[in-house]
C-alpha cells in the first residue's frame, strides 16, 4: 500500500473515530495484527484513561494491562523511530498523520 492509499484511512489530526484510530495503528504495525487487549489498551489510552481503570472496566490485572502497552507502545516506537509512550500515542499518532499528508 503506498502512502497516499495510507493516508486515505488515517485519522484525522483533532478526531479519532475507534475505526480509524485502529486502521492507522494495523497499518503501522503490519503484518502483525493487534490483539483484542491491545486494542482495548490503544483506544482507552487515546481517552487518557490510566491502567488501573482500563483493568478494572474490562476486567483485567493492572499489571497485565501495563505489560500489554508497554509491548504495544515498543512496537509503534521500532516503526515510527519515535519513543511512543501512552502519555504521548495521541500526539504521536496526529504527527504521524500529518507527515503522511504532508507527502502527498
Amino acid at each position: 500500500m503506498n502512502v497516499k492509499e495510507r493516508s486515505n484511512c488515517l485519522l484525522a489530526p483533532n478526531d479519532a473515530p475507534n475505526n480509524q484510530l485502529l486502521t492507522l495503528v494495523e497499518q503501522l504495525l503490519y503484518p502483525r495484527p493487534l490483539t483484542k487487549v491491545q486494542t482495548i489498551v490503544l483506544q482507552e489510552s487515546w481517552n487518557s484513561r490510566g491502567y488501573r481503570e482500563i483493568a478494572r472496566d474490562h476486567g483485567y490485572d493492572e499489571g497485565f494491562i501495563r505489560n500489554v502497552g508497554s509491548e504495544l507502545w515498543r512496537l509503534m516506537t521500532d516503526v515510527l523511530g519515535q519513543k511512543v509512550t501512552k502519555s504521548n500515542v495521541r500526539w504521536m499518532l496526529q504527527d504521524y498523520f500529518q507527515h503522511i499528508k504532508r507527502r502527498e
